[in-house]
């Protein structure tokens, strides 16, 4: 099966393997298949996010590996690479493609930072896997170019969901683009806590001080959903600087997301400011042609607090 591809791969660099399910059913079903330990998420059903805490938490090694299941042709030097820089010092390391267009589910993650940045986010709603950056790890975005000396063909990257995704796979592009730094100057670890703080209080104070775009942003739009009123518009302007802050480094998916929490905030007390917002978000992700990379827009829809 893929998934025991993908435990081949990450067992050449990894001492422990974790397969995060979303049901008790699945895990049962599993757990006398694969070479790894199987454990559920305890919030079921609830996003990526989830199942990426719910391996954090079942690991005990200091550095981790994230990655799908239904990419079967990872190499396991492309993913050592990940660990080296999580080694190297950096909070967690992902992919990043030319174009600005990050790979949110392949990734390499200190864990205790990690996994309490997960629960805090889970805790206000989230469930996008690459929330984790944008709530405070200082992340090294890895070009993609850097990883093709380890995988010329970059088959580490196609995704395989029904037969014959490999041959009608899109050509992907490394060439050019350079690595970007997130640093955010804060202690990942003291902003999740805050962030609990302010959530079990309905009060932003706690993350005042912590110059975090993204948590401001989240920290209003809890308000809002409270309350309603001004806090709306709040959310919505920490939310836009956060993607000015991305534009600004080329990082065109982080750019999307946050666009799309502007809009989220601004349908409530500004029906044309949202649509402005989510207008410009399709048009990057069209610029990106995301569909390609199986990362739709569709997906945004689903879940109004995602």
């Amino acid at each position: 099966s893929m998934l025991k591809h993908v435990i081949e791969a990450v067992s050449e660099v990894v001492d422990e393997v974790v397969v995060a399910v979303d049901s008790e059913e699945r895990a049962r079903r599993l757990s006398g298949e694969v070479d790894g330990r199987v454990v559920v998420d305890r919030r079921g059903a609830s996003g990526p996010l989830a199942g990426i805490e719910a391996g954090l938490r079942g690991l005990s090694s200091t550095a981790c590996l994230v990655v799908p299941c239904d990419q079967p042709f990872l190499k396991p030097s492309v993913l050592d690479r990940l660990l080296r820089g999580v080694e190297e010092g950096w909070e967690g390391v992902m992919p990043l493609w030319p174009h600005g267009l990050h790979e949110p589910l392949m990734a390499a993650y200190l864990r205790e930072p990690a996994l309490a940045l997960c629960s805090a986010l889970l805790a206000y709603g989230r469930s996008r896997p690459d929330d984790v950056a944008r709530a405070g790890l200082n992340m090294l975005l890895l070009s993609v170019a850097e990883l093709k000396p380890l995988d010329p063909s970059l088959l580490s990257f196609v995704n395989v969901n029904r037969p014959g995704d490999v041959e009608a796979r899109p050509k992907l592009e490394a060439e050019g683009g350079s690595s970007v730094e997130l640093k955010w100057g804060f202690n990942a670890l003291e902003v999740a806590k805050a962030a609990l703080s302010s959530l079990g209080s309905l009060d932003p104070a706690p993350l005042s001080s912590f110059g975090s775009a993204f948590w401001k942003g989240l920290a209003y739009r809890l308000v809002a959903e409270r309350r309603g009123g001004e806090a709306w518009r709040l959310a919505a302007r920490w939310f836009k600087l956060e993607a000015e802050a991305y534009a600004s480094k080329g990082l065109k998916l982080f750019e999307v997301r946050a666009l799309i929490d502007v809009a989220r905030c601004l349908r409530h007390v500004d029906p044309e400011g949202s649509r402005r917002a989510l207008e410009d978000a399709v048009t990057i992700y069209r610029q990106l042609k995301v569909e390609d990379k199986g990362v739709g827009l569709a997906e945004d829809s689903r879940d109004p607090r995602a």
